[in-house]
């Protein structure tokens, strides 16, 4: 079995950087998705098209700022160096080509060792005046028990489905895939688990029958027998439904109700009712995604009603 140590796994998490300008970032991503700590590789960043003063412009010189580990450009904060720029693509994406060991002048064990096992960053104009919010890089150091050799997702309008479909290779003491699903590419739900056969050649599928009536992102996350794990490439499908409906999961539910509806319900009012008619939680739909907490209902059965929609049946469990 081939083996990378001090695998490297990029994701991306968004967090408010408050009393600064803003820009709208859409996307993220990383080619490869998955490589070791001494390789190079480019960080893409997607924003949408300007929507204000404080948008970043097509086409716009943009640069690498970070504080943990620290920015080796620190003091520049008004006139960034060149090597922390980042080249343009076309389309409102650019991207970075790095080495976090050479960029950051720091060897494996001491990008390891940092607390919050977390890259920090931003990305702002040469002068500093516009910047996005902060961005959080998580790194690990782990082995790849498996080569993904296919990962593909299409979709059945007519059965309500998307279909994953993948191959691996090399599977050795390896345990599960876990299904991950997500309607922003950032916040993810564990969808379905399927053991690994561990042979030389494998394929594996996997239907979901609750996709959302917009993006649906997907990765897998295959698990180790020793728990250690690693992903997948990220694969999105649009699913566009000829009838637009609310679809509430898991359901029956225990803790937490996801409810995934179609664009013109939002600004509707929305209540829960038990068998006896009492309202027991209401909201305002300000998003095509919604939870609802069930936690603390008693067990028995609820209904779901949107203004000017029929009610949908809830069992609680």
């Amino acid at each position: 079995m081939k083996k990378i140590k001090h695998l490297l796994f990029i994701g991306f998490l968004l967090i408010p950087f408050l009393g600064r300008a803003q820009n709208d970032l859409k996307n993220t991503w990383t080619v490869p998705a998955t490589y070791s700590m001494g390789d190079k590789v480019d960080w893409y960043f997607e924003f949408n098209l300007p929507a204000s003063a404080t948008s970043f412009s097509d086409g716009e010189n943009l640069y690498l700022w970070a504080w943990n580990p620290s920015e080796p450009d620190a003091g520049n904060w008004g006139n960034s160096s060149a090597f922390a720029g980042l080249t343009y693509v076309g389309n409102m994406v650019w991207k970075m080509e790095i080495d976090p060991k050479q960029y950051f002048n720091m060897t494996t064990p001491e990008l390891n060792a940092q607390a919050e096992k977390n890259y920090w960053l931003l990305l702002k104009n040469q002068t500093g005046s516009k910047q996005t919010d902060a961005i959080g890089v998580p790194f690990a150091a782990e082995v790849l028990p498996l080569t993904f050799t296919k990962f593909m997702a299409s979709t059945s309008k007519k059965d309500d489905v998307v279909t994953l479909r993948w191959e691996t290779a090399s599977e050795i003491n390896s345990s599960h895939f876990n299904i991950l699903h997500s309607a922003d590419g950032l916040a993810w739900t564990t969808v379905g688990e399927i053991k690994c056969k561990n042979q030389a050649h494998n394929t594996y599928t996997f239907e979901h029958f609750q996709p959302i009536t917009a993006n649906n992102y997907y990765k897998l996350q295959q698990v180790d027998g020793d728990g250690s794990f690693t992903y997948s490439e990220i694969r999105t499908v649009n699913f566009s439904l000829v009838d637009p409906v609310v679809k509430v999961y898991p359901n029956p539910v225990k803790e937490t109700l996801k409810v995934y509806l179609p664009h013109q319900l939002i600004g509707k009012n929305y209540a829960i009712y038990n068998i006896t008619g009492a309202k027991v939680n209401q909201g305002l739909i300000d998003n095509t995604y919604q939870t609802v907490e069930f936690g603390a209902f008693t067990k028995g059965m609820y209904f779901l009603k949107i203004d000017g929609e029929i009610p949908i049946k809830i069992v609680k469990y």
